[in-house]
């Protein structure tokens, strides 16, 4: 059996003097065939095309082949090294312990990746709306211009890219002439936020290849948690957009619970101040019952919302008991029906679906003035499909104002969360009908 050290010592010749061998090759045929017809002494046609397919065309061919395998070799070795680089690169960010240890990495870790010249990584100070310098590397003996302490980038007017791109001197006015080098942009961002932004240099004749920059595209996630952990002004924009989406969450629950049923109750007290109520004895207490009723409603509500964004166990049953309790309410005659297999969902997407799905229902109830609806729960494998109708005044939807109606805002917001879309079908004195599509797949 042959020694797969010998074997692949002979591959790899054959590889790299791959040339040099189709050249040895070709000038042995054209020889033997010179031999062969010399001692013939027959110089015809015949010996011409024998010295053209075995001395060049196949030579050649040969040639060709194990270029191209030579090639494919070398960009599997690429990729192979190229995913050898991230993984070291992520694990070394997840060892890091201060910002003065990611401080001295990151020049390493970069520098693993691509030969840069410079780098620059500045961190986004959002009260002050600028980039500061927090790191600076130049190569040893490399006179490159000396780069601002701040940065100031319009992105109204010219929005950063999310992923690496060549700097372009409209987006970067501050930064000094580079022109012996060329400079890209690796935006560093968590939560839709630029948190850092790290500028690299290259000097020709060295560049950045596709999978070095693949290499830098997947680091972002991992230097925005590593820079946002252990620089202050860089957790800015994750605080931020963390406190905006607790007082988002908020609203929403305030929303759903409180203020829907507080509604309710301000629209039953003020058709008691009406002059013939107070005449109708029988009619007060209903209405104090129902008052009573919602009262109830209103105060378990409060205590599911303590269990902050708990999802249901059983969506259909859940839709099935709102549209129920809500109709009974209303005094609004319901049909429920649920069509295919229920395919599980993630709890905060189940949430999401139950709190539209309520909403919808609420508003029907409050402004409808509906006799019948209907509520169909439509499964398949590949789409959730929830359809709300009524046969209520109906509206115009281009003319309901976005003020003081937060009900379908807030509707719209919670379906593109869940990458679902809503789709609203009205007209005055013909009803309502609503469309909730949700992707599953």
């Amino acid at each position: 059996m042959a020694n797969p050290t010998q074997v692949l010592a002979i591959r790899n010749f054959v590889l790299n003097y791959r040339w040099l061998l189709v050249i040895v090759v070709g000038l042995v045929n054209i020889s033997f065939e010179w031999l062969e017809h010399s001692q013939t002494k027959s110089l015809e046609i015949r010996f011409g095309w024998e010295v053209f397919l075995f001395g060049l065309f196949y030579p050649l061919l040969v040639g060709w082949i194990l270029t191209l395998l030579r090639r494919s070799e070398q960009s599997l070795i690429k990729v192979a090294q190229s995913q050898y680089v991230e993984k070291r690169f992520t694990q070394r960010l997840g060892q890091v312990n201060s910002w003065d240890e990611l401080q001295a990495a990151l020049p390493e870790l970069l520098q693993n990746v691509a030969p840069f010249a410079a780098i620059v990584i500045f961190v986004h100070d959002q009260d002050h709306n600028q980039f500061e310098t927090a790191v600076e590397w130049v190569r040893p003996y490399e006179k490159f211009p000396d780069i601002p302490a701040f940065l100031t980038i319009d992105s109204q007017s010219m929005p950063l890219p999310t992923e690496l791109h060549p700097l372009d001197r409209k987006q970067y006015p501050e930064l000094p002439p580079t022109s012996q080098y060329q400079g890209y942009g690796l935006p560093i961002g968590l939560a839709n936020t630029t948190s850092a932004l790290i500028l690299l240099f290259v000097k020709p004749p060295d560049r950045l290849e596709a999978e070095q920059i693949r290499v830098l595209n997947n680091a972002i996630s991992a230097l925005a948690l590593a820079i946002s952990t252990f620089h202050p002004l860089a957790a800015q924009p994750v605080w931020h957009a963390a406190t905006a989406a607790e007082r988002k969450r908020m609203a929403w629950q305030l929303h759903d619970t409180i203020a829907q049923h507080l509604n309710l109750l301000r629209m039953k007290l003020q058709e008691l101040k009406g002059e013939k109520v107070m005449a109708e004895i029988t009619a007060v207490r209903e209405e104090l019952t129902q008052m009573n009723n919602i009262a109830d409603l209103a105060y378990k509500q409060i205590q599911s919302t303590l269990q902050s964004l708990q999802a249901p166990t059983d969506l259909v049953a859940s839709i099935r008991e709102q549209a129920i309790s809500i109709g009974e309410l209303a005094e609004v005659e319901v049909a429920f029906t649920a069509v295919g297999e229920t395919v599980p969902l993630a709890p905060y997407i189940s949430h999401n679906v139950l709190s539209i799905t309520r909403e919808l229902l609420l508003n029907v109830g409050k402004h409808a003035q509906a006799r019948h609806l209907s509520v169909a729960v439509n499964w398949t494998h590949e789409l959730l499909e929830i359809i709300v109708v009524d046969d209520g005044v109906g509206f115009e939807i281009d003319s309901v104002p976005l003020e003081g109606h937060y009900g379908l805002i807030i509707i719209q917001e919670r379906a593109q969360e869940i990458n679902g879309r809503l789709h609203i079908v009205a007209a005055p004195s013909q009803g309502t009908t609503v469309h909730l599509y949700l992707p599953l797949s």
